[in-house]
C-alpha cells in the first residue's frame, strides 16, 4: 500500500463510511513519543477508566508462491488494571478456518470464555504453521486507554515494538515501530480530530500511514518509502470546482506525507519533493482561500511556509554542492590556488549542509508543529467541508477561467518591470509563475492535451530561464554564508579566494542571460490562455 492509499483509507476511517465502523485516526513515529503518551497530561487527564496493556507476537506465513496469511502461532501476555477490558484478535488460520478470539477482564466474559487472569500467557498453536515459511512478525506492547474528551468517548491505543520480514532472498530485515489509534467510540467526529491534533502537537506524532503488518509487507516488497511526486489524476466531464479541490489537494497530500520518510532519512530528493509539495499545498490553499476556513488556512499555510524554508536551506546547500561546484571543477580551473580554495569552499559547504540536513531530518520526524499541520491536513481531507459548500457546485472550467485569469494577472502585473530588473530583483516574478503554474496543474484534467501543450511548454521554458538566474544568484548567497561561517585564519583566506572564482564564474554564466530570460517572456505573453476556450475542445 502506498503512503496515500493509507492515508485515504484513514481518511475513509475517519469518516465513518462503511456501515458500522467506528472513525478513527492513526499517528505513528518515535517509540519515545509513544511511550511519553502513557504519562502525557492530555491523556491522564482525560482518563475514563482501567487501562489494559499486552504483549503480543503475531507471525504470518506463507507456501512458495502464497501470499502471507496470519498463522495461528500467536503468543499474547496479558496484564490489566482494575476493571473490564476486551481485547480481540481476527485473522486467517492456514487451513482458511477464521480466528476470532476476545479476552475479558474481571466480571463475565462477553465472548463466552472462561474468566482470565492476570498474566497469563496463552500460546495458540497448531501444526499446520510449522510447515509454513515465516514470513512477517511483530513484537508489540499494546497499551489500551479509554478518555473522555470533550462529550465524547475515545479510545487510545498505544503500540511500540518491532516489526521483523524475511523476503525472498533469504534476508533478514526489521524496523522498530510506535504508534497510537485513536477510537471514537461514540460522540462527535470534532472531538476525535480535536484529540489527534492535540496529541500530535503534544508529542510529534504525524500521520501513521501504514499499519505494524502493512510496514511488514512493506519489507517483504522491500517498498522502502522513496521519494514521490504528485499524482496525476483525472476529473469528470462534470467536474465541479469542489471535484478539482479534493483532487488537488490529495495529490498535495500524497507528496507531503509519501516524502517524510525519505526527508527522515536525509535523502535529497525526498527534501526537495517535500518541499515541492508544501508549495503546491500552499498555491491550492490561496487559489481556493475564499472557501477554507480561516483556523485550517492561515494553520496550514503559515506551517508549510516554515517547514520548507527549514527545507529550503538544505536544499539550496544540496544544489550548490552537488551541482554547482562540480560544474566548475569541470572547467579548466586557471591554477593551483584557486582549485584549493575551491575544495576548501566544498568542505566547509558540505559541512553546513549535513547540519541543515539533519535539522530537516529533526523536523520531519519530531517537530510538534509539523505534526500537527500533518495532522491538520490529514482531518481536513477526511472532512471534506467544500462537498458542502454551494459555492464550489459550479462547474470546473467556469471556476477555472476566473481563478486562473486572476493567478496570470498576478504574473502579468509582476513581470512590467521586467526588462529593467537585476537579477534578484526578479524572484517575485519567478514565484508568481510557480504559483501560476501549480494551478494550471489543478485544473489540467479539464483541458485537451493539444489546447494546453503550447502554453504549458512556453511557460516551462520561461521558468528555466528563470532558472538559471536563480541558480546563480542562490550560488553567490551560499558562497557568503560559507564566507560568513566559524573558520580558522588560513582556511579562510582559502575560502575567500574559491569564493572569489565562484562569484566570478557565476557571473560569466550570467552573460546574455537576461535577453534569454526577455525573449522567453515574450513568447510567453504572445499566447492566448488556453482556459479562456472551451475546456476540453
Amino acid at each position: 500500500m502506498s503512503g496515500m492509499d493509507g492515508i485515504m483509507e484513514q481518511a475513509q476511517r475517519d469518516g465513518a463510511t462503511r456501515p458500522g465502523a467506528r472513525p478513527s485516526l492513526r499517528l505513528g513515529g518515535q517509540e519515545r513519543a509513544v511511550d511519553a503518551c502513557r504519562s502525557l497530561d492530555l491523556v491522564t487527564s482525560h482518563r475514563a477508566g482501567p487501562a489494559f496493556e499486552a504483549d503480543i507476537i503475531s507471525t504470518w506465513r506463507d507456501s512458495q508462491g502464497q501470499d502471507a496469511t496470519l498463522s495461528s502461532g500467536i503468543v499474547m501476555e496479558l496484564k490489566r488494571e482494575n476493571g473490564t477490558m476486551v481485547q480481540t484478535i481476527s485473522g486467517q488460520l492456514p487451513d482458511g478456518a477464521p480466528l476470532d478470539i476476545s479476552y475479558d477482564f474481571g466480571g463475565e466474559g462477553k465472548s463466552g470464555l472462561p474468566r482470565m487472569q492476570t498474566n497469563l500467557k496463552l500460546d495458540q498453536t497448531s501444526e499446520a504453521p510449522s510447515r509454513m515459511r515465516l514470513r512477517l512478525r511483530t513484537e508489540l506492547t499494546r497499551r489500551v486507554v479509554p478518555l473522555r474528551y470533550g462529550d465524547s468517548a475515545l479510545t487510545v491505543t498505544l503500540e511500540t515494538g518491532r516489526v521483523f520480514a524475511w523476503p525472498e532472498d533469504g534476508r533478514f530485515l526489521s524496523q522498530r515501530v510506535g504508534q497510537a489509534e485513536l477510537i471514537l467510540d461514540n460522540g462527535k467526529i470534532e472531538d476525535l480530530n480535536g484529540f489527534a491534533i492535540a496529541l500530535a502537537e503534544a508529542t510529534g506524532l504525524g500521520p501513521a500511514v501504514r499499519t505494524p503488518e502493512q510496514i511488514g509487507r512493506a519489507l517483504l516488497q522491500e517498498d522502502l518509502g522513496g521519494p514521490v511526486r504528485a499524482p496525476r489524476y483525472d476529473l469528470p466531464e462534470e467536474a465541479t470546482a469542489a471535484d478539482v479541490l479534493e483532487k488537488a489537494l490529495e495529490a498535495s497530500a500524497f507528496q507531503i506525507f509519501g516524502n517524510i520518510a525519505p526527508a527522515h532519512l536525509g535523502d535529497a530528493d525526498g527534501i526537495k519533493q517535500l518541499r515541492i509539495g508544501l508549495r503546491r499545498l500552499r498555491s491550492i490553499l490561496k487559489l481556493f482561500k475564499k472557501h477554507i476556513s480561516a483556523d485550517y488556512l492561515d494553520h496550514l499555510v503559515a506551517e508549510a511556509k516554515r517547514v520548507s524554508a527549514v527545507l529550503g536551506r538544505a536544499r539550496d546547500l544540496d544544489v550548490f554542492v552537488e551541482e554547482t561546484l562540480p560544474a566548475i571543477f569541470a572547467t579548466d580551473l586557471p591554477g593551483t590556488s584557486e582549485r584549493d580554495g575551491l575544495e576548501a569552499l566544498g568542505r566547509q559547504a558540505d559541512l553546513l549542509r549535513q547540519a541543515d540536513k539533519r535539522a530537516a531530518m529533526r523536523l520531519v520526524d519530531e517537530d510538534a508543529g509539523f505534526a500537527g499541520f500533518c495532522v491538520r491536513l490529514q482531518v481536513y481531507l477526511a472532512s471534506a467541508p467544500w462537498r458542502e459548500d454551494d459555492r464550489l457546485q459550479k462547474p470546473a472550467p467556469d471556476f477555472a477561467r476566473k481563478a486562473l485569469g486572476k493567478a496570470l494577472a498576478r504574473v502579468e502585473g509582476t513581470g512590467q518591470t521586467l526588462a529593467d530588473a537585476p537579477p534578484h530583483s526578479r524572484h517575485p516574478l519567478r514565484v508568481e509563475l510557480k504559483k501560476l503554474r501549480y494551478a494550471l496543474h489543478a485544473f489540467r484534467p479539464l483541458y485537451g492535451k493539444d489546447e494546453r501543450k503550447p502554453y504549458l511548454s512556453a511557460l516551462s521554458q520561461l521558468q528555466d530561464e528563470f532558472g538559471a538566474l536563480n541558480d546563480a544568484v542562490v550560488a553567490r548567497e551560499m558562497v557568503l554564508r560559507v564566507a560568513q561561517s566559524d573558520l580558522g585564519a588560513e582556511e579562510r583566506l582559502q575560502i575567500e579566494a574559491g569564493a572569489g572564482y565562484v562569484t566570478g564564474w557565476t557571473q560569466r554564466g550570467l552573460i546574455g542571460q537576461g535577453d534569454r530570460v526577455l525573449e522567453a517572456w515574450h513568447d510567453f505573453e504572445a499566447l492566448t490562455p488556453f482556459w479562456q476556450e472551451q475546456a476540453r475542445c
